[in-house]
């Protein structure tokens, strides 16, 4: 088992971000997943786990009831 998080997440994290921003919801939830899989992959020694793993299924559960009302804010942009 892993004590922390890989360099990568961070830039799971940005890239979940914008594909919230670019409504690509689809692609957000599999992110989400992959960032849930890689903290469930952590040591039960590391203090944050439970919390982080509360947050992800709570932001995806989000995302879910969510996904009709997410816009495509680049989309939005492109026309301005």
């Amino acid at each position: 088992m892993r004590r922390s998080l890989d360099p990568s997440f961070l830039r799971d994290l940005e890239s979940l971000n914008w594909n919230l921003w670019h409504g690509n919801v689809r692609r957000a939830l599999a992110i989400v997943d992959n960032l849930a899989c890689d903290v469930a992959l952590l040591s039960n020694e590391c203090e944050n786990r439970p919390k982080l793993q509360r947050m992800l299924r709570e932001f995806s559960g989000y995302i879910h009831a969510n996904r009709a009302f997410i816009p495509n804010y680049g989309d939005s942009l492109a026309q301005w």
